[in-house]
């Protein structure tokens, strides 16, 4: 038989088109499909039990108070008297049946013009004492005139979660979780803030929060325009020689030593699935600025205390300092909250 000549290839390869390093384009390619896979799967789970969502049953008789309110209501009414530029409102009143609580708001004015606008958050979860005893701590030392570092107008809300402090749990009496209410709106406490925050505006709101799990300190961002205030956070907590939380999971939320930062589309798709966070409510409704941070709460209160306190203090810094220094003026006579 007749010997067959080869044909040459009908596109012959062209040289210099091929990638110098071909296992480059696979391996992003692998990394965005698993992010996707990650994205789809967290996506079917949280739809499918957002599907069927029994009512919770409340807490009953069993559950006994780990702490009392009338220490807190003193220390605010002791810092509200202290001082002309704090004063002590309530937003909202929780009454559930043999309970009863105003929801409370510490105003802070330094009766400057041009300050920027700060809210703080706190006891959103009942069992996280730590944030509480923070922003006690931020009220005390705002008692003094202002000065360096409390130029700035605030709102504090410093228990969310007034029935689940006092016992100590981190729902609230209907069981409800109010820390991913903020979509649904089914718990009193959220509807609560939802109504006091409607129409303002804030160039920073934090979120102060704790884990039980967790290892170590970390920060959490939403939408960020830069992760600068939230590296100096971990930094500072870092020199204070505290643990900074690795954060070796999470996949789908962009981790760093310490820094978890939540994209537009982790909003949007919360916002979809009706489990928003107040934070991520508060950077889709009202701030450019939204942290939270956490602590973990294995270590000593004091520890977990000191730690928040220094993360808020860098946040000011970083986002509510004076652009200009504020022009000089008698107070006023009358205290106004608007």
């Amino acid at each position: 038989m007749p010997a067959t000549t080869p044909q040459a290839p009908a596109h012959p390869p062209r040289h210099g088109t091929q990638s110098k390093r071909p296992g480059r384009p696979r391996r992003r390619l692998r990394e965005t499909v698993l992010k996707a896979l990650t994205a789809a799967a967290l996506l079917l789970a949280t739809v499918s039990c957002s599907l069927w969502r029994a009512a919770p049953i409340p807490y009953g008789q069993e559950v006994t108070a780990v702490r009392r309110l009338d220490p807190l209501q003193q220390r605010l009414e002791a810092a509200d008297a202290a001082s002309v530029n704090l004063l002590l409102t309530d937003i909202g009143r929780i009454e559930y049946p043999g309970f009863a609580s105003v929801f409370w708001r510490m105003v802070y004015r330094p009766f400057a013009p041009g300050l920027k606008r700060v809210l703080i958050v706190a006891g959103v979860r009942g069992n996280e004492a730590a944030g509480v005893e923070c922003t006690l701590d931020i009220i005390d030392q705002l008692r003094a005139a202002p000065g360096p570092g409390r130029l700035f107008n605030a709102d504090i809300l410093p228990v969310v979660n007034p029935w689940g402090w006092t016992h100590g749990l981190g729902r609230n009496r209907e069981k409800l979780d109010i820390g991913q209410d903020f979509s649904a709106f089914r718990s009193r406490e959220a509807r609560i803030v939802r109504r006091f925050l409607r129409g303002k505006r804030y160039d920073l709101v934090v979120d102060l929060s704790e884990e039980a799990d967790a290892r170590g300190f970390s920060i959490r961002t939403y939408a960020p325009e830069t992760l600068t205030a939230a590296e100096r956070v971990v930094a500072e907590i870092r020199a204070r020689g505290y643990p900074i939380e690795p954060r070796a999971g999470d996949p789908w939320r962009s981790p760093q030593e310490g820094i978890l930062t939540a994209g537009r589309w982790h909003l949007a798709l919360k916002d979809r699935l009706g489990a928003v966070s107040l934070p991520e409510y508060a950077r889709r409704q009202f701030s450019p600025a939204v942290y939270t941070v956490v602590t973990p709460a294995l270590l000593p209160l004091a520890d977990r205390v000191a730690m928040q306190r220094a993360a808020v203090d860098a946040l000011l810094a970083a986002h509510a300092a004076p652009t200009e220094p504020p022009a000089a003026g008698a107070p006023p006579t009358a205290r106004e909250a608007p």
